[in-house]
């Protein structure tokens, strides 16, 4: 399930006014200053006791805003995305709703139980390597060695390297995977702060209350050995990757992904 943190000050759960700007009908993906902001209140509480050796690579943030009459994302896992491309089967989410989520107003978050003991929890860093190595076998990297968006799309091999990428898709669909009701549900109170496994299976549930439900997110992912490079841009061309969370949780640096990757840790697939 998620592990509950802290509550964030309310300074904080109101600075997504600030981020508006440019809309999806649903969401804006982005890497904006909330970023160091949010992380070092994390910091300040001690998110450290929740972490282990692995430092995490802080992808982008997310603001979610829906009325009743939108929908939210249903019951998914996260996929292996190539905007993303830098990723593995035990990502990381910072959730932190900025309304109370509670059973009246609806619209909590649903995480599936002992995600980590099933079958497509292991399956998830075992086909991501293998993509990877793929890659390398073809010739598909870049000056470092590491697989990069752009060493794939100029590869002679892309079309090739496109089916793998398309077997790591396809394969997971056979595997069982839990029925919605066996998620449970997770109470929040307005500025609170939960991690979760966002490649688990997770829902939201209809909204209910008048106002807007809003939620920011901060994607993270392990610095394990992947043989994959971490892009410097997502959506819309805006940049990613930009912090290191390291020293057992305690440490926020600046990071560009133009620079040489710190060390990174083996990729558990048992």
């Amino acid at each position: 399930m998620g592990e509950r943190l802290f509550q964030i000050r309310p300074t904080l759960a109101v600075a997504p006014e600030a981020i508006h700007g440019d809309r999806y009908d649903k969401t804006i993906f982005g890497s904006t200053d909330l970023l160091p902001l949010v992380l070092n209140e994390c910091i300040t509480n001690d998110v450290g006791s929740c972490l282990g050796d692995v430092p995490l690579l802080v992808g982008h943030d997310i603001y979610l805003e829906n009325s009743r009459d939108k929908t939210s994302f249903g019951f998914h896992e996260d996929g292996f995305g190539w905007d993303n491309f830098y990723q593995s089967g035990d990502d990381l989410s910072f959730y932190i709703p900025l309304v109370d989520l509670t059973e009246e107003t609806g619209g909590r978050l649903h995480v599936e139980q002992n995600g980590d003991k099933t079958v497509r929890y292991r399956d998830w860093n075992r086909r991501i390597l293998e993509f990877s190595e793929f890659c390398q076998s073809v010739g598909a990297v870049d000056q470092r060695g590491l697989v990069t968006q752009k060493s794939i799309l100029q590869s002679s091999q892309r079309k090739m390297i496109a089916e793998c990428y398309t077997k790591i898709i396809e394969g997971r669909k056979h595997l069982p995977k839990p029925e919605p009701e066996e998620l449970q549900p997770i109470n929040f109170n307005a500025g609170e702060v939960v991690l979760f496994n966002n490649k688990r299976y997770h829902n939201i549930e209809p909204w209910l209350a008048e106002h807007l439900r809003e939620v920011y997110i901060i994607r993270s992912v392990p610095l394990y050995d992947l043989g994959l490079a971490p892009p410097s841009h997502f959506l819309n061309n805006v940049p990613c990757n930009r912090y290191l969370l390291s020293d057992q949780g305690r440490t926020l640096t600046p990071f560009s992904p133009e620079d040489e990757l710190p060390r990174c840790y083996p990729v558990p697939v048992d």
